[in-house]
């Protein structure tokens, strides 16, 4: 995805109120930051723009790792057969590295179980709004992807029968948030967290796991830096104008800048679509 920083999208917003980036008092900018965070939603879920809406292959269950421990009753799929198996009780609960195919006293074939992706699957991509599923992977065959109707419950997504084994998700990555909360060395972080780093890198950082004093920066494996959309820079400044103007009672003025804001998000899309070729395709079911 191409990218800008969070410090010139929250510098030009306050560029568009008249000030230097060295006079947005704290408070100023903590209600400027809720109103990008508004608004990058908003522009994320005006479509399946391309840059943030992958396909993936998924299946109901996790995929057994010769690494991985399992207990009882345990549920995974075997990329080898592509099959679903439950693992066995004592004393023949599976070791790690004890596989469906090479122990066989371990495992037990599942035949009817509840089929449905989790939209939170350990160690893979989160899944936001979902477009469709397919049978085929629809990157190789579009004309025939094999569409199959779905319904999200509390599960996730729920397949009809005619679903395989396996299915593909094209779906909409969940929206990034931002903060100028500044990093501190001195604090514990949580999992989740979200940090600025204003005179570094102009980049927010979320936390993949709980850390103290680790640079974002510098440590991948405590950090991930919050990507903001290039595609959607425009449109969020002077929407997040727009609030502030509102905010201070100026309605006709706000009026027109929430134009001007729509105005840069229909750019945005003619760009990521039509401008591009990439004319959302109707989806249909084929047998």
């Amino acid at each position: 995805m191409r990218t800008v920083t969070f410090k010139s999208v929250l510098n030009g917003v306050a560029a568009l109120m008249g000030i230097v980036a060295e006079q947005f008092l704290d408070a100023d900018q903590t209600a400027a930051t809720a109103a990008i965070n508004t608004h990058v939603q908003r522009g994320w879920e005006w479509d399946f723009f391309p840059e943030w809406s992958p396909v993936e292959r998924r299946a109901y269950r996790p995929i057994w790792n010769d690494s991985d421990t399992y207990a009882a009753g345990d549920e995974v799929f075997f990329e080898d057969d592509e099959s679903y198996y439950t693992a066995n009780s004592s004393p023949n609960t599976p070791a790690a590295g004890e596989s469906p195919s090479t122990d066989t006293d371990k495992w037990t074939a599942l035949t009817s179980f509840a089929r449905y992706v989790s939209l939170d699957q350990n160690g893979l991509t989160p899944i936001g709004e979902v477009d469709y599923i397919c049978r085929n992977d629809p990157t190789i065959n579009p004309s025939r992807p094999g569409v199959v109707p779905f319904d999200i419950t509390y599960l996730g997504i729920v397949p009809s029968p005619r679903a395989g084994a396996r299915i593909y998700v094209h779906f909409r990555l969940r929206p990034p948030e931002f903060t100028t909360t500044a990093w501190d060395a001195d604090t514990s972080y949580a999992n989740d967290d979200v940090i600025y780093r204003p005179t570094t890198t102009g980049e927010c950082y979320k936390a993949i796991a709980a850390n103290s004093n680790q640079v974002p920066e510098n440590n991948t494996a405590s950090w991930v830096k919050v990507d903001f959309p290039y595609i959607l820079a425009r449109f969020v400044k002077h929407a997040a104008y727009a609030d502030v103007l509102r905010g201070d009672d100026q309605t006709d003025k706000a009026l027109a800048e929430d134009r001007r804001a729509e105005t840069f998000l229909m750019q945005a899309h003619d760009v990521a679509f039509a401008s591009q070729g990439q004319f959302p395709a109707a989806t249909v079911s084929t047998y």
